[in-house]
């Protein structure tokens, strides 16, 4: 979650886009990345400090659809909370960003 706020707090995905699956780079550039997560760009939203302050909570807890690891949480802000959705695959020895999915809103919705 860091790289992704990062990368949209400086609008520029070249970093988050080099931590992700071998396989997610080939279907998606930086440039697409940036393309994707417009939305946030757009909006100037700075979710670092609470990425990088909060501790998340797990909704609920990890689990695996064949080879993909999903860790769904939040990091329970108010007025707004951050929701995320992370998908994984194992490349060698280490688990890999394959997709993500993070909206923000109203706690308690």
């Amino acid at each position: 979650m860091l790289k992704f706020v990062q990368a949209v707090k400086a609008k520029d995905f070249t970093e988050f886009h080099a931590h992700v699956s071998t396989l997610w780079q080939r279907q998606f550039t930086a440039q697409k990345f940036e393309e994707v997560f417009k939305v946030f760009l757009d909006k100037n939203i700075d979710m670092v400090a609470i990425v990088q302050n909060n501790q998340p909570s797990s909704d609920p807890q990890p689990t695996m659809e064949g080879a993909v690891l999903i860790i769904r949480g939040r990091y329970p802000t108010r007025p707004s909370e951050i929701r995320f959705q992370l998908k994984y695959i194992q490349e060698g020895l280490s688990w890999k960003l394959i997709g993500t999915k993070v909206d923000i809103a109203r706690s308690g919705t």
